[in-house]
């Protein structure tokens, strides 16, 4: 965030020197988040990330974007005690104001400025999404919302794939999480997710170990 756009795409260059074929990046931030921690506009944020996938394309490599689901950061308006503030509120989609944000501050946000530079969006439902007191929400509104969000996406550019992120799924915590999920299998049979929805496995090292037998489940 705080690197000009040429040390960006040096950064890129580094990144596909090295044999790597795919970037992530991200926008997730309230204009004075970015104020207060980087010093920058969202707009000047945005210039830096179609800098990044421009040179990224350049090299032949893929772009993902990573976006909250159904969340925003909180507004921020300073640092406290040198640190970045961290903060965010869950859009719920039975309520109606918050689902006129959602609408507004992801999904048509996210759309227009972003899908016609990247390759691939990564939907994280449960980190840090979910819902909170006052909904009723499921798992199946999430999964709703993860098809509008791919049909916003594929009436600017067909060709985006996404796909929907199971990180933090298996253990929500406080207002992370949504009723009704179980496992993978819950969203593999429910015939909510569109077909081509890729369902992105969950894994860390020690307490997420990486599973044959759930990939082939999802599979």
């Amino acid at each position: 965030e705080s690197w000009p756009a040429e040390k960006i795409r040096q950064n890129i260059d580094t990144y596909d020197a090295f044999g790597f074929n795919a970037v992530e990046t991200h926008d997730r931030f309230h204009e004075d988040f970015l104020k207060a921690v980087y010093g920058i506009t969202r707009q000047q944020w945005r210039e830096k990330v179609y800098a990044l996938c421009d040179r990224a394309h350049e090299n032949g490599m893929t772009v993902f974007l990573r976006q909250w689901g159904n969340s925003v950061a909180l507004p921020v308006k300073e640092l406290k005690d040198g640190y970045t503030p961290f903060g965010f509120v869950n859009l719920a989609p039975d309520i109606p104001e918050e689902r006129q944000r959602w609408e507004a501050e992801i999904r048509d946000y996210v759309a227009t400025n972003y899908a016609s530079h990247i390759d691939h969006f990564i939907g994280h439902w449960a980190d840090a999404g979910g819902i909170h007191p006052g909904s009723h929400a499921t798992i199946k509104d999430a999964m709703l919302l993860h098809n509008e969000l791919r049909a916003a996406f594929r009436a600017i550019n067909p060709k985006i794939e996404t796909s929907f992120n199971l990180w933090w799924m298996e253990n929500p915590r406080g207002i992370r999480g949504w009723p009704g999920y179980v496992d993978h299998r819950t969203l593999t049979t429910s015939g909510v997710l569109e077909k081509d929805v890729i369902i992105a496995q969950a894994t860390r090292a020690y307490s997420r170990p990486y599973s044959e037998k759930v990939t082939q489940e999802i599979l």
